[in-house]
């Protein structure tokens, strides 16, 4: 899955789910760390996204629901490894994803400025 996609459903789910400036953030760390594994599911540390987002377990943990609730994300915690397996779902595999906020949907013919 390209980044794009990635960010197209994201802004997509948004308009239903309403995401807080946390939940944003976290769901792009995940995306930037899939990017940097160069695959969607791998594992991480809770503290270590919690470093990096600024926030608490508890923080995480309630955002981290919130988007595996919308569908953009699977979390499993692996006792053996205590990590946590991350992988970020294509909810529209096979469809053409327009980002609602692309500028061009506004530029036809007319002039905006």
């Amino acid at each position: 899955m390209t980044a794009k996609i990635m960010v197209n459903q994201f802004w997509i789910v948004d308009e239903e789910y309403d995401f807080t400036a946390l939940d944003t953030r976290i769901y792009f760390l995940i995306v930037d760390i899939s990017l940097h594994e160069n695959s969607q599911d791998f594992q991480i540390k809770n503290s270590l996204i919690c470093i990096f987002a600024e926030c608490s377990d508890y923080e995480l943990r309630c955002s981290r629901e919130k988007l595996m609730d919308a569908g953009l994300i699977k979390y499993e915690y692996s006792y053996s490894k205590r990590t946590g397996v991350y992988k970020i779902n294509n909810l529209f595999e096979g469809e053409e994803l327009l980002n609602p906020y692309a500028f061009d949907k506004f530029l036809d013919d007319e002039e905006i400025f």
